[in-house]
């Protein structure tokens, strides 16, 4: 359990490879539940949320490095403490899957 305690705050997050700038398409989503379970929709568009090894999942060292370290091209991430906060991100229609809850949430 203590690996786990690594990990980013439980909800919802935009990730991508690059420099700091919000991404239009080419993204995955991350969901960490408040039992720190983790499922994703991989970057290239998924039809459905998979399981993902928490030990692969977002730390809060990653997150931390990815706002503090804006010029180089590393993990990015952008945080919604919900799901319902996670819709209305402008570009989420490039992850259709995404206005379906986790499943860690149903």
């Amino acid at each position: 359990m203590k690996g786990k305690q690594r990990l980013g705050e439980p909800g919802y997050y935009i990730t991508w490879y690059g420099i700091n700038e919000q991404p239009s398409d080419g993204f995955g989503v991350v969901h960490i539940s408040k039992e720190l379970k983790c499922k994703y929709l991989h970057w290239s568009g998924s039809d459905d949320w998979y399981t993902l090894m928490w030990s692969c999942a977002p730390t809060k060292k990653q997150i931390r490095e990815s706002i503090t370290n804006i010029e180089s091209e590393m993990n990015r991430f952008i945080y919604f403490e919900s799901h319902e906060d996670l819709v209305k991100y402008k570009h989420l229609t490039y992850q259709p899957t995404a206005f379906r809850k986790s499943p860690l949430e149903i």
